[in-house]
């Protein structure tokens, strides 16, 4: 899911290798819509990565490159950025010249390289495959570079490796990112408050990673806004921690009524009943259908689907879950 935490465990990964020898290459594609727009990120992200020094960065990159044209230009604040001019050569030519590009690089410098690529699931969005295609093609020929996927829709991300008619199937190892133990959240929130100078009992602590379901982003957030409202000495209870998080609803409720009349009649019926019921619940059998009056088994498909697709549940396992946990308890606050 989106905010586990996965791209600040990888960023952390890569600040330890990259003091080992490793040059690293990061890739964000959240933004990227489009084939062209992907050459050009993932082409500056190289030339970004070759030397600290920008003159000698750029030097590096245009040996590496005939079809694209790095250059550097300054952002608002100053500091120099790379990015890339295309000629007006076969998109497809440039595409294999940037992927190959990260391999030639290794070779020639006898070094090996990381390549991340965060949000992979975007190339999902772009009017062809041909991404995939070109991607998967050549990376399978390089020796000296390994490639780590990451995505936060998770049934796009495991249908792109598992789909025996896609490019990738079967060509990485899959490691899904689970929740923090919560014996560990809780020591976490302990340590952090007291060292804050604002310690909460042990109670207190379990109850915040109890309500966020040990949701890493959310531990925190309700745990910030708790330590934002507790004065100098104030002895905290299980009241104080619902006030907060009725704050936190409140303060995102227009978003959430925005989100709601978008939804079909069925898929406001289909996100209530998850929200409503225990978390074990089986969706599609009969007992679910009929207590929510969702009419049938295909019904509860479809709206699945839909808000899968929206990105307002997840799938963990072969259960189904409201993403926003704070939006959970909206929905649940409804009737």
């Amino acid at each position: 899911q989106r905010r586990y935490g996965k791209t600040s465990l990888v960023k952390e990964v890569i600040r330890r290798v990259s003091g080992k020898g490793l040059f690293v290459i990061y890739v964000d594609l959240y933004a990227v819509l489009n084939e062209k727009e992907f050459v050009k990120k993932y082409a500056s992200a190289v030339s970004q990565c070759l030397d600290n020094n920008i003159d000698k960065a750029l030097k590096e990159a245009r040996k590496l490159f005939s079809r694209i044209r790095p250059v550097v230009t300054v952002d608002e604040e100053g500091k120099p950025v790379f990015s890339v001019n295309l000629s007006e050569d076969d998109s497809t030519e440039q595409m294999e010249e940037v992927i190959d590009s990260v391999d030639k690089y290794a070779r020639n410098k006898k070094k090996r390289g990381l390549v991340v690529f965060d949000e992979f699931q975007q190339i999902n969005e772009f009017d062809t495959d041909k991404v995939e295609k070109v991607l998967r093609s050549r990376i399978q020929t390089h020796q000296s570079v390994a490639y780590f996927f990451m995505g936060s829709k998770k049934h796009l991300m495991i249908d792109m490796f598992s789909n025996k008619n896609r490019p990738f199937y079967k060509s990485a190892h899959h490691y899904p990112l689970k929740k923090i133990d919560e014996e560990e959240l809780v020591d976490f929130l302990i340590r952090t408050f007291k060292r804050s100078g604002k310690p909460v009992p042990k109670v207190i602590a379990e109850r915040i990673v109890e309500i966020c379901e040990s949701h890493p982003y959310y531990v925190q957030y309700l745990a910030n806004t708790l330590w934002d409202s507790i004065e100098e000495e104030e002895l905290v209870n299980e009241d104080k921690v619902g006030e907060c998080v009725n704050y936190l609803i409140d303060k995102s409720s227009a978003g959430y009524e925005s989100t709601w009349d978008l939804l079909t009649k069925k898929q406001k019926q289909t996100l209530y009943a998850l929200a409503d019921s225990d978390s074990d619940v089986q969706v599609f059998s009969a007992e679910f259908v009929n207590k929510y009056d969702l009419v049938s088994h295909a019904t509860v498909q479809r709206s699945i689907k839909s808000l899968l697709d929206k990105n307002i549940i997840d799938k963990e396992a072969t259960q189904y879950v409201v993403i926003d946990l704070f939006f959970k308890q909206w929905l649940k606050g409804l009737k």
